[in-house]
């Protein structure tokens, strides 16, 4: 099945992870509007210092990629020289394919999640009449937790709230061309869509 893509990269010194969330927040609303969850996204820079400061999208369905470049965030940043596009390519053949999506088990044994364990236990303690009384936190014992890079996301209903995805690369085996969360992502129950590792060489 062919495919296509477009990439944008952000200007030098951007705080890239930021630039990654506000992209992703873009087709998120893109893809609600529509009513479909066709695009997934590709970081063709992803490294262990970052996630780089190009972002690809990419879909079965063209006209999708052209409507998506006309979104009025993309054009006004375009206009302030903060983003750089390239054309719609088709993707080549035999490239890599990777899985990009949320690691949940770094959103579990981080501290933040600990802490929202405990508020859990107390607050359902609380309502059964007994004392908390904490276990033994699994989270502290030495765990291997894969690479992953903070995205900062805002809430459409409190935009001064600012949460985290913890983005993490996985390779595939096989191509998915469907199956994206609405931010363009893979989970492990029913979006397993898989993106290309694209070069963009003209941006």
């Amino acid at each position: 099945m062919k495919r296509f893509a477009f990439g944008i990269r952000f200007k030098a010194g951007s705080n890239n992870e930021l630039m990654v969330g506000r992209c992703l927040k873009v087709l998120h609303g893109y893809h609600y509007k529509q009513s479909v969850n066709i695009i997934g996204v590709t970081f063709p820079k992803y490294s262990n210092r970052t996630i780089g400061d190009v972002i690809g999208f990419v879909s079965v369905e063209w006209l999708c990629l052209q409507q998506l470049m006309t979104h009025h965030y993309f054009q006004q940043m375009q206009k302030l020289k903060k983003f750089t596009f390239n054309e719609i390519i088709t993707v080549p053949d035999n490239v890599p394919e990777v899985r990009y999506g949320k690691d949940q088990k770094s959103d579990k044994y981080c501290e933040g999640g600990r802490q929202r364990r405990i508020r859990r236990g107390q607050r359902i303690a609380g309502r059964k009449g007994y004392v908390y009384q904490p276990r033994q936190d699994p989270s502290s014992r030495e765990r291997n937790i894969q690479l992953f890079h903070r995205i900062p996301m805002t809430s459409s209903e409190n935009p001064s709230k600012v949460y985290y995805y913890r983005l993490q690369r996985h390779k595939a085996n096989k191509i998915v061309c469907d199956g994206y969360t609405s931010y363009g992502l893979a989970n492990q129950v029913d979006a397993r869509g898989t993106v290309p590792e694209l070069v963009f060489t003209n941006i």
